[in-house]
């Protein structure tokens, strides 16, 4: 099995779920591309990323105003999956609870990340393997579920395997998630 350290990540879908998953993992320090289906939503969760940081900052502790900038600065958007996932380590998708969206989804992940790359699905109740089906890479698939709103949960989230997820790659998320919880 390659174990590439995760250092991009791609998040699928900008909704409550899809930017707070995005602005966590930029202030872990964590590249991160967002997509979803219009430049329209990918600014509303930009708004709402730099909002949230600035709270964060006024409350103090968590970041300080300085580093907002730099967290934004690591967080780009896109409009194609194909394009975000191409160098992502890891991919978490966050679109809505509709498993042939999500089927979709991970298809063209699966055609278009590198093969080392880390597939997760947000999901709460969809089956994972089911979602695994519409890849050649079932194994290197994962839930990685944040509870809302993940940037003031710190960080509760579940880490759930498929029926052939490795081992490998579900240490490897569990261990992405703890690296959240220690960027506090």
């Amino acid at each position: 099995m390659m174990s590439t350290q995760i250092k991009r990540v791609a998040v699928i879908g900008s909704g409550t779920m899809g930017h707070g998953i995005a602005e966590v993992s930029a202030l872990a320090g964590y590249e991160v591309v967002m997509v979803d289906v219009s430049q329209d939503l990918l600014n509303k969760a930009l708004e709402r990323i730099k909002w949230s940081l600035d709270k964060l900052a006024e409350r103090g502790g968590t970041i300080s105003k300085e580093k907002v900038g730099e967290v934004m600065g690591r967080i780009k958007t896109s409009l194609s999956v194909a394009e975000a996932v191409k160098n992502a380590d890891l991919m978490i998708e966050a679109v809505p609870e509709n498993i042939d969206l999500k089927k979709q989804v991970f298809s063209e992940a699966d055609a278009n990340a590198p093969p080392h790359a880390i597939l997760a699905t947000n999901t709460s109740s969809l089956p994972i393997t089911e979602i695994a089906s519409a890849t050649k890479r079932p194994e290197r698939v994962v839930g990685i579920h944040f509870f809302n709103p993940p940037v003031l949960m710190p960080p509760l989230v579940e880490v759930i395997k498929g029926a052939q997820t490795s081992d490998e790659v579900a240490k490897r998320a569990y261990d992405f998630v703890k690296s959240l919880v220690r960027s506090r």
